[in-house]
């Protein structure tokens, strides 16, 4: 075991940094810890993850932290390369934060059991998180830029923090089974889930669908499984072909139709631009 120490590896900087790696199967970052904390998630690919002597495997959109002392240790798995995303924070500023924004809670850096520290993202969430940190630029970002940062993260533990705006005219039941509609099993049912989850009537849905978002059901469901699909895509290696099913397609030639009509190119030729590694 060896630890990373921040004037080693990140030098002058402030108080958060971050680098993007791209690993193939079977690839190890040894076991080690670090004299900073640090959070990392899971683009694409899967990786195994050691932390404290528990092992877990990670899919694609899962976001870890990691204390100082944590000794921890990651293996790329599966079939093809694996992306993942890695923000240092000095240790110094993170406990600050902590004194002033989050006294009382026992989540992220500061929950008590290791596996409470692994969060499943959904798509959205992980678009939350990448575009945070995006806004962090320089190699001195701004006290503010490194706090909201952390502040937009913490945000994901509420539900409601994560959960899309209700549309001009969109009824609070409507609204309800759309979020409801992002769990895949409920979209792979399709209208018949819109409609269970609703709670009225398929004629009702089916007047309120098209006055709202100017679509039939149908219509609906399936820009929200290609939507679905398209993030499946751009965060795993998963086989275009399961992608599909699992999003509710029976036809693998409508799934193509339906991508192409709406991202105006292939499944594939989509995960090959949205998974091309940043240098």
């Amino acid at each position: 075991m060896f630890t990373i120490r921040w004037a080693d590896v990140y030098g002058k900087r402030s108080q958060l940094a971050g680098y993007r790696s791209k690993r193939k199967p079977g690839a190890v970052f040894p076991r080690h810890n670090h004299d900073f904390d640090e959070l990392f998630w899971v683009e694409s690919g899967a990786v195994r993850h050691e932390l404290n002597g528990k092992s877990t495997l990670l899919p694609a959109g899962t976001l870890v932290f990691v204390r100082a002392a944590d000794v921890h240790e990651l293996t790329w798995t599966g079939p093809e390369e694996g992306v993942l995303v890695n923000i240092a924070l000095r240790s110094e500023a993170l406990r600050k934060l902590r004194q002033r924004l989050f006294p009382s809670e026992n989540v992220a850096w500061w929950a008590k059991d290791e596996h409470e520290r692994h969060w499943q993202l959904r798509p959205e969430q992980l678009r939350t998180v990448v575009q945070a940190a995006a806004e962090v630029p320089g190699e001195v970002p701004e006290l503010w830029r490194t706090e909201r940062f952390v502040l937009n993260v913490m945000a994901l533990q509420h539900p409601a923090a994560s959960r899309t705006a209700v549309l001009p005219g969109e009824p609070e039941w409507l609204w309800e089974a759309r979020q409801m509609m992002e769990d895949p099993a409920k979209l792979r049912r399709g209208v018949a889930a819109l409609v269970t989850l609703s709670g009225c009537t398929a004629e009702h849905v089916a007047r309120t669908v098209r006055r709202v978002y100017g679509k039939t059901p149908t219509e609906w469901v399936n820009d929200a499984r290609v939507g679905w699909a398209a993030e499946r895509l751009r965060i795993t290696v998963d086989p275009i072909t399961m992608i599909a099913q699992d999003a509710g397609f029976e036809s693998l030639s409508h799934f193509y139709h339906l991508f192409g009509k709406s991202f105006g190119e292939t499944p594939r030729r989509y995960r090959i631009r949205s998974q091309t590694p940043v240098a």
